[in-house]
């Protein structure tokens, strides 16, 4: 294994020992090419994250340019639904304090313009 690869161990490390035997080192170089490049290509410029620890659990919302196709979106979307138990906390953590800004900005904006022309 080379250099380059040993950054990648859950890779090698996930290879059958006599088939990472047999490949040759020119093999190893061309697999090692595509692993620094597809990492490059996943921090690409037009996606960004957020990171966040709370104790025990953490948070990633990662958002940028929609890349697959409409197909594979509907395959990913029956393999891992939005809509579960285990997503609920966070979607009403989203949601809740949303509508609950945008509530009390329209009722202050109604009271305020009620003020104004009364």
């Amino acid at each position: 294994m080379s250099n380059t690869a040993s950054s990648y161990n859950w890779f090698w490390n996930g290879i059958d020992p006599q088939t990472a035997a047999s490949l040759s080192d020119k093999q190893r170089a061309e697999i090692d090419r595509v692993l620094v490049n597809k990492s490059a290509s996943a921090a690409s410029k037009d996606t960004s994250d957020i990171r966040l620890t709370f104790g025990w659990h953490y948070l990633v919302i990662r958002w940028g340019n929609e890349n697959r196709g409409r197909q594979r979106l509907k395959v990913e979307r029956k393999k891992h639904p939005v809509l579960t138990k285990v997503n609920m906390p966070v979607i009403l953590a989203f949601w809740v304090p949303l509508f609950l800004g945008v509530y009390a900005t329209l009722a202050i904006g109604m009271r305020g313009l009620v003020y104004l022309l009364g």
